[in-house]
């Protein structure tokens, strides 16, 4: 009998201690609550990102938070009628190949539509609505190495034949900066660069030891009335060490994030660029709002002359802001004269098997018109991927 209360009480005693411990636990640190998304009631079609993590006043990450009232729209903007010459951009977040992704492709690469070997029927729903857009882009997180193994999470390799099926969703600009670019090492680097040009496929983030080095990309879109695009891209965290400052265009925290991209906005200009486009792969992992930290490396990119700033990299979805300048400086709203800069700040996953809420993605139509003072962001439409 004594046994059992020894038993009895040593259960008891350990089921406490485990219940304060939760208690210090919930209190000082971050818990994941994974959960199905709203659905936005505006966009029935875009699913509203919710903060799945929940932050304390000692969470890990609160001084880095941007306060949720910052964003009066953050999951959308309102849509504005047709203008006379206007261009469509179509952008999406990470393209992840994942083991699971890469076997359900092998599954499929018999089925008799099929011709991308197995990875053509992923990518089916987009078709029709990527085919409208003037250009279409996206951050391809995996190496393309043939003389490699297949391999998934954490050191993705993906198949040729996904270049394949993403060329054939009209896919034009392939961003390659991120922290994945080297997990097949610089060989994969190089074989990636000669993978996408067999394709015909338009890439910047990395480059080939061998060619000059390569910061910014111009594109002429359009048909009566062309816009010069330049797109350009870095990451900010790298889960290897680059071997150089040029195979990837790595910014790290101990280098001017503002001025080096100036650089290249200043030089893409002095190419006769209209409309600067800057892709980062950047933010805190699964956290549904940006840094503080981001936003000002965003206001300086917007004074030095970045029209649109596109975000990938936490595998969700973060919001969307329109952010006003004039006369060299950040202004709290619109004035007459103003010029207009657009960020989002992350399109979370585009294809990957990430459970949770990073399954959730949205491809961002994007139309960009002209006015008196320039170019603007016109319309931007999300929709989900």
């Amino acid at each position: 009998m004594k046994t059992v209360y020894f038993r009895t009480f040593i259960i008891l005693f350990v089921m406490m201690v485990a219940a304060v411990v939760y208690g210090q636990y919930k209190k000082h640190k971050c818990l994941v609550v994974i959960g199905e998304p709203d659905v936005h009631k505006r966009y029935p079609h875009q699913y509203r990102p919710i903060q799945f993590i929940e932050y304390t006043q000692k969470g890990l990450w609160f001084e880095k938070d941007l306060p949720k009232s910052f964003f009066v729209q953050p999951y959308s903007l309102s849509s504005k009628p047709a203008q006379k010459d206007q261009w469509s951009l179509m952008a999406v977040g990470d393209i992840m190949a994942h083991a699971d992704l890469q076997v359900s492709a092998y599954l499929h690469s018999d089925d008799p539509a099929e011709t991308s070997g197995g990875y053509d029927w992923m990518f089916k729903n987009v078709t029709e609505l990527f085919s409208g857009a003037d250009v279409v882009l996206g951050n391809l997180e995996t190496p393309i190495s043939p003389r490699s193994s297949r391999s998934g999470y954490p050191r993705f390799n993906a198949d040729p034949l996904l270049l394949d099926a993403l060329r054939k969703v009209d896919f034009d600009i392939l961003f390659t900066a991120n922290n994945h670019a080297l997990d097949q090492g610089e060989e994969g680097v190089i074989e990636t660069h000669e993978q996408l040009e067999q394709r015909n496929l338009l890439h910047l983030g990395t480059n080939h030891p061998a060619r000059d080095k390569r910061d910014f990309l111009i594109l002429s879109i359009g048909d009566s009335h062309t816009l010069k695009i330049a797109f350009l891209n870095y990451t900010f965290v790298t889960n290897i060490e680059p071997p150089n400052d040029r195979i990837v265009q790595y910014l790290s925290l101990d280098v001017d994030r503002v001025e080096k991209i100036a650089h290249a906005i200043k030089a893409a200009k002095n190419e006769n660029a209209e409309y600067i486009v800057v892709f980062l792969h950047w933010g805190q992992e699964y956290h549904a709002m940006p840094m503080r930290s981001q936003r000002e490396v965003v206001k300086g990119l917007c004074l030095q002359g970045a029209d649109m700033i596109i975000g990938s990299g936490p595998h969700v979805i973060q919001p969307m802001e329109i952010i006003y300048s004039k006369g060299g400086k950040i202004l709290e709203a619109h004035v007459e004269g103003a010029k207009e800069h657009f960020v989002a700040y992350s399109l979370g996953n585009f294809i990957s098997h990430q459970r949770g809420m990073p399954q959730y993605g949205m491809a961002l139509e994007i139309t960009i018109a002209e006015r008196g003072n320039g170019f603007f962001m016109h319309n931007a439409v999300p929709h989900n991927a």
